[in-house]
């Protein structure tokens, strides 16, 4: 024998409960969804500015490098004055846009402001000035600051070198400002 219960409707989901949920669910999901693509693409540009700013650093230290082991030390606006002559200069009340200096191995070298980069160069090699940062990165202004050059003044020969630029790849457009001290190993006499 089958008992029937009268009083019982059979419970379900109406046909306007159904659409409200499944608008609430697609009102979430988009909201879920747009948040998401903003941090993915907050995360593209971070490590987009932080690859051009690892190529950055590696060009400053780069050139501190060569600078700090190097020594005859000169700087001023012209390569004829600065890269070839075998006198000292200092130039601490204005700044220089060409640095000159001899490597360790006695090579005469420089770093030159030209084309909205930096430029390394090694008299006497084949190749032209090459630039030292990336394509990318965009140098404004490069200031080169000596002291200490001048012989008997016993006064550590040291270099202050300023940079001024801005960073455009895809949708990061930023400006930066660096500064660094560089003093030579080499004792002064």
């Amino acid at each position: 024998m089958i008992l029937k219960n009268k009083g019982l409707k059979n419970k379900g989901f109406t046909l306007i409960e159904l659409l409200v949920s499944v608008t609430l669910f697609t009102i979430i999901l988009t909201i879920a969804l747009t948040a998401l693509y903003s941090i993915l693409k907050a995360n593209d540009k971070t490590k987009t500015l932080k690859m051009v700013i690892n190529n950055l650093n590696m060009a400053m230290e780069s050139m501190s490098r060569e600078i700090r082991v190097g020594y005859d030390y000169t700087c001023g606006s012209e390569i004829s004055k600065s890269a070839t002559s075998d006198i000292n200069y200092d130039c601490n009340s204005s700044a220089g846009s060409i640095f000159s200096f001899k490597t360790k191995d006695g090579r005469n070298a420089y770093f030159k402001y030209e084309n909205d980069s930096i430029k390394r160069k090694i008299t006497g090699e084949e190749n032209n000035a090459v630039s030292i940062v990336g394509d990318d990165i965009k140098i404004d202004k490069l200031d080169f600051y000596v002291t200490g050059t001048q012989l008997g003044d016993n006064v550590q020969p040291r270099v202050l070198v300023i940079l001024k630029g801005s960073v455009n790849r895809g949708d990061i457009n930023s400006t930066f400002n660096l500064q660094t001290t560089i003093s030579q190993r080499k004792l002064a006499p």
